[in-house]
C-alpha cells in the first residue's frame, strides 16, 4: 500500500541526510570499501530512522481498516478485515475482543523492541 511510504521515506532519509560527510570520507581514507563503510559507518548511523520508519509503516498498517477492504474485496481476508466482521456480521464479540487484544499486544511488544533497539543504535550518533 503506497499510501504509506511517505511514513517511511522521510525518517530513512533524514537518518541518511544527516550522516556526516566526514565520517564516510574518513572511513575511505583509512582504506575501507564502498560496502565496508557501508556496514560499519553508515547502516549503524541511519538504524534509528530505518527502526523508526518500520514501526511507523507496521502501527498505521494494523490500524487501517478502508484500503485492505477497497483494494481486496469483501472476501479478502486481513487482520483488519477480520476484527471488523466478527464484530459485525458473525456478532462473536469475545473473540474479536480477544483478537483485538492480542494485535494491541503485538503492537506494543513491537513498539518496545523498536524503542530498545533505537536506543541502543542511537549511541552511535555524532554532534
Amino acid at each position: 500500500m503506497h499510501i504509506f511510504t511517505p511514513f517511511v521515506a522521510i525518517p530513512i532519509y533524514t537518518a541518511f541526510e544527516q550522516i556526516p560527510k566526514p565520517l564516510i570520507e574518513a572511513s575511505k581514507d583509512l582504506g575501507a570499501g564502498s560496502f565496508a563503510t557501508l556496514r560499519k559507518v553508515i547502516l549503524p548511523l541511519a538504524l534509528p530512522g530505518i527502526i523508526s520508519g518500520g514501526t511507523f509503516a507496521l502501527v498505521l498498517t494494523m490500524g487501517d481498516f478502508l484500503a485492505p477492504l477497497l483494494l481486496g474485496g469483501p472476501h479478502t481476508l486481513f487482520i483488519s478485515n477480520i476484527v471488523q466482521n466478527l464484530f459485525g456480521t458473525s456478532n462473536d464479540r469475545p473473540l474479536g475482543s480477544t483478537l483485538g487484544i492480542i494485535i494491541l499486544g503485538v503492537i506494543f511488544l513491537v513498539l518496545e523492541a523498536s524503542s530498545i533497539m533505537e536506543k541502543k543504535y542511537s549511541s552511535y550518533k555524532t554532534t
